[in-house]
């Protein structure tokens, strides 16, 4: 099953419910950095604290509007990846209280 990594499997669902919006809200929670580009693409990355823009080792990950619910679980766990915990991630994305 693809989404072993997450324990919390009642939550996944809810994942198709969430906005881009909810997870910039996650990235300022982690004071993560957002960056968009000048050309005015429709995605934005998410990167970690002390590193260029152009340093693939800050990135977290790229968001776009209108993700499926598959994409919102591989960004989930990209999140996962960089050390977050699970319940972290879904507090921030205001699925767990």
């Amino acid at each position: 099953m693809s989404e072993e990594r997450i324990k919390r499997k009642e939550l996944i669902k809810s994942l198709s419910n969430t906005t881009l919006d909810s997870w910039l809200h996650l990235a300022e929670i982690l004071t993560l950095r957002v960056t968009t580009p000048s050309s005015g693409s429709s995605h934005c990355s998410i990167r970690r604290q002390g590193f260029d823009d152009n340093d693939i080792r800050g990135l977290v990950t790229t968001l776009t509007d209108h993700m499926s619910r598959q994409s919102k679980v591989k960004v989930f766990k990209r999140f996962l990846d960089c050390g977050y915990s699970e319940d972290e991630i879904w507090k921030g994305l205001g699925l767990l209280k």
